[in-house]
């Protein structure tokens, strides 16, 4: 009796130390997050500002070349248009119609100026008129016209005639140069004795 009685409170006090005992908790971990930082790769960084600049200069160069290529081949054409001789303006070859506008675009603004600039007073009404006659239009503007002072050569000549010398000289130095270069042709001289002169317009002396 005594032994269950022992027996019975070594149980009871075994139960009530476990139930005082107060329960283990394990301690919690906080996850931590980690934040990564991406960093950029210096050699990347670098390859990249690398191809940028090789792109950019490739970019130029080939702007520079193709300029310079069609600088050149224009160079060349102008050249080989030059060699070859070729009129780039023909008035002959013109309608009647072009020839006309042609004088009165071209012709007539800037020969009156001439004109006007080395006498005022008699070519003060500079027109068709003055080198083509009273009727142009009948006479078709047929150049040289005999209606103009026809030309004494011997007379030039000789050098007696001021006022003729005077006349000669501005049309010798200004309007046979002038009239030769609106119709893009070279003018009369010694060598070139086809070119533009003053027999375009005046007729010769028999």
């Amino acid at each position: 009796m005594k032994l269950i009685a022992v027996s019975l409170a070594v149980f009871l006090c075994a139960c009530g130390s476990k139930k005082d005992d107060p329960p283990k908790t394990e301690p919690k971990t906080e996850a931590k997050t980690e934040t990564k930082t991406e960093k950029a790769d210096p050699v990347e960084k670098a390859t990249e500002k690398t191809e940028k600049t090789e792109k950019a200069e490739k970019t130029e160069k080939t702007e520079k070349t193709e300029k310079t290529e069609k600088t050149e081949k224009t160079e060349k054409t102008e050249k080989a248009e030059a060699g070859s001789g070729a009129k780039k303006f023909e008035f002959d070859a013109l309608s009647e119609e072009e020839k006309i506008d042609f004088m009165k675009k071209k012709v007539v603004p800037e020969m009156k100026i001439a004109f006007q600039k080395h006498d005022a007073k008699e070519f003060e009404k500079f027109n068709c008129k003055t080198c083509h006659g009273k009727d142009p239009k009948a006479s078709k503007y047929k150049m040289p016209n005999p209606d103009l002072p026809k030309l004494d050569f011997e007379a030039l000549k000789a050098g007696k005639d001021e006022k003729l010398m005077k006349a000669a000289k501005w049309m010798a130095e200004v309007v046979t140069p002038t009239m030769a270069k609106i119709l893009e042709e070279e003018p009369y001289s010694e060598k070139n004795p086809k070119g533009f002169g003053c027999l375009a317009c005046h007729e010769q002396k028999k």
